[in-house]
């Protein structure tokens, strides 16, 4: 189990961006992020839109808001992405990926677990997202700020490769991490990635690779 510690913030409203403003919000009053997709006539926010996965990546569109980025994009990513650079879903100005590991039960409560209930993939037109996506939950968020990305294909469909980052932000239970809840949240997934790597062609290749990205994505923990 990934030991974060214990120290929950005192919950406190997190305000919502101005560009996030304009989407449609559910029962709650709460704004319905632009990617989500709508299963049986009802928005999923565990599913996201393929068709607006292509449009943000052609169009440098946020993830989240749906409006055009600039420069910059920031990608919200579990930490064995950080390691490997590569990620699922597209880049969110960065306002808008702080509210979401901010305020997404998933990304701010490490005692989440996905809930796959209903989503079966190939029912309602979902399909699982591409790579090697591990369920656990990590304990922590990655804000990852880049001016570089460019979509790839793979054999289980299209990925993100990202740049070097300007910036990485850690957060844990929807404030900032500290050095130890950051580390501890990528060193417990690190085994994962090594035994994957059992599973290449070239094992000692990929493992030799990955002690690459280990030691690269170590250096971005907070200080």
């Amino acid at each position: 189990m990934t030991d974060i510690g214990d120290h929950r913030p005192v919950a406190v409203p997190v305000p919502v961006p101005a560009r996030m403003r304009r989407l449609p919000t559910d029962v709650a009053g709460r704004p319905i992020p632009w990617f989500v997709a709508t299963i049986t006539g009802v928005p999923d926010p565990r599913v996201g839109d393929g068709d607006k996965w292509v449009h943000a990546v052609r169009f440098r569109c946020c993830w989240v808001c749906g409006q055009t980025l600039g420069r910059y994009a920031a990608f919200v990513l579990g930490p064995m992405c950080a390691v490997n650079k590569v990620t699922s879903e597209p880049g969110c100005h960065l306002e808008c990926a702080i509210y979401s590991v901010r305020v997404c039960p998933f990304l701010s409560r490490p005692d989440m677990r996905r809930r796959q209930r209903g989503i079966t993939p190939g029912e309602n037109g979902f399909q699982m997202p591409a790579g090697h996506m591990l369920t656990r939950n990590p304990g922590v968020a990655v804000v990852w700020v880049t001016t570089r990305w460019e979509p790839t294909k793979t054999p289980t469909g299209p990925l993100i490769c990202l740049g070097e980052p300007t910036r990485v932000l850690w957060f844990c239970r929807g404030v900032e991490a500290t050095p130890q809840q950051a580390r501890a949240g990528l060193e417990s997934g690190i085994p994962l990635l090594e035994q994957a790597c059992e599973h290449d062609e070239d094992p000692a290749g990929s493992r030799a690779d990955l002690a690459r990205e280990i030691a690269a994505a170590r250096k971005l923990l907070p200080a």
